[in-house]
């Protein structure tokens, strides 16, 4: 993403067009495979430019667009593809609602949000008891309270969690 990033600011620097200053980001560090393989789009300049387009949205109805042209270009897309696509899809969503990353490191959950965004923090008692804690805009949660379908839950927790910043 970060490259994405510095590689369309330098693009833009060549072409002598102002970088765009964009808003605060949101990262998303989760362990799945998220990737478009060789077998999909082989041409190495138009996956560099589907990235590039990928780090760049911000809606889910671009996302659904932008999944539409892959299906419709490339095939049915695999399972790395439609990782990357459901990846971006949470990135976009946990911006919307303020949070500043959401991580998986050392078998828990880390969620951090803006300043502005005071976490609900019954919303976390009542489904996750003390296991849930939440310090300075940081929330931790362990793996283990997740089933397999952790992803899903995640994205529906979310939302659950805290609300948009006003004005967004």
């Amino acid at each position: 993403d970060l490259y994405c990033k510095l590689l369309a600011e330098a693009v833009q620097e060549i072409q002598g067009k102002q970088a765009e200053v964009s808003g605060p980001s949101t990262t998303v560090d989760l362990p799945l495979d998220a990737y478009l393989p060789d077998e999909y789009i082989g041409d190495r300049t138009l996956k560099v430019n589907f990235y590039q387009r990928l780090a760049n949205l911000t809606s889910p109805e671009q996302i659904e667009a932008m999944t539409a042209e892959m299906t419709d270009r490339f095939g049915a897309p695999p399972l790395p593809v439609q990782n990357l696509l459901t990846m971006v899809r949470l990135k976009v969503e946990a911006a919307q609602l303020g949070f500043e990353s959401v991580a998986l490191k050392d078998n828990e959950f880390v969620l951090t949000v803006r300043r502005t965004i005071v976490p609900n923090r019954i919303v976390l008692y009542r489904r996750f008891r003390n296991d849930a804690r939440v310090q300075q805009g940081v929330i931790r949660i362990p793996r283990r309270l997740f089933g397999p379908q952790w992803l899903e839950q995640l994205r529906e927790l979310l939302p659950a969690i805290t609300k948009p910043a006003s004005g967004v």
